[in-house]
C-alpha cells in the first residue's frame, strides 16, 4: 500500500526547504500532492486540473521545471508557495 504524503503547508506554516529527493515524492500519483519547483520556489499545483495528475506537456510533478519556464508564467500566480528548493552544494 502506498502512503499518501501530507502537504508540508498543512503540517506547519514555516517555509519548508526541499531537497530534489524530497520534492520527487510530491508527484501527484497515488493521491499525493503535486509540487513543482521553478527558480528555487516550490509550488503546490495539486489544484490545477491539467497538472494534478502529475504530467502535462512536459511538466512532471515532483521536479524542478525551471528549464521549461525561462520566463514568467501566469499559472504560478494561482497556486500556493509551499517552500524553497535547496541549492546544490
Amino acid at each position: 500500500m502506498t502512503e499518501t504524503i501530507t502537504s508540508q503547508a498543512d503540517k506547519n506554516s514555516e517555509e519548508k526547504l526541499f531537497t530534489l529527493d524530497e520534492l520527487s515524492k510530491y508527484n501527484g500519483e497515488n493521491g499525493n500532492y503535486a509540487y513543482i519547483a521553478i527558480k528555487g520556489i516550490v509550488y503546490d499545483i495539486s489544484n490545477i486540473a491539467l497538472l494534478r495528475s502529475g504530467k502535462h506537456h512536459g511538466v512532471i510533478s515532483g521536479n524542478d521545471v525551471t528549464k521549461l519556464f525561462p520566463h514568467a508564467i501566469n499559472i504560478i500566480k494561482r497556486v500556493k508557495v509551499v517552500g524553497k528548493l535547496e541549492e546544490d552544494k
